[in-house]
């Protein structure tokens, strides 16, 4: 049975599949903690994307962290920074849902939130 794909991975391909040049900033750090941290760019972004008409900063959860990623942006100091400079901020949440109402059969569904001046 295949691996299944991190929320990271899964963003990277859909966001390189509507045709967006994407790569990732977030990073591994070993030394930060007991176990080591993962560290956002900025403290907010994961991945960044270019877009045709602007750079776009990627925040991704899973379903069930939305709210708290969310406020995360909200109440970051480098959030308004990014959007003054022309920037344009994403969250996206991954979710499974039913393929039809009394089915079994699952499938991953992005949920998107953009931060626009």
């Amino acid at each position: 049975m295949p691996k299944s794909l991190s929320n990271v991975q899964r963003t990277l391909r859909y966001l390189e599949q509507q045709g967006y040049l994407t790569g990732i900033v977030e990073r591994f750090n070993r030394y930060a903690g007991k176990y080591g941290i993962r560290q956002d760019l900025f403290g907010i972004f994961d991945l960044i994307s270019i877009m045709p008409s602007a750079i776009c900063g990627v925040q991704v959860c899973g379903g069930s962290d939305f709210k708290k990623h969310d406020e995360k942006i909200l109440e970051s100091e480098i959030a308004p920074e990014w959007l003054k400079a022309g920037g344009i901020i994403m969250l996206i949440g991954w979710r499974k849902t039913k393929l039809c109402r009394g089915s079994k059969a699952m499938r991953w569904n992005p949920r998107i939130k953009e931060y626009v001046l």
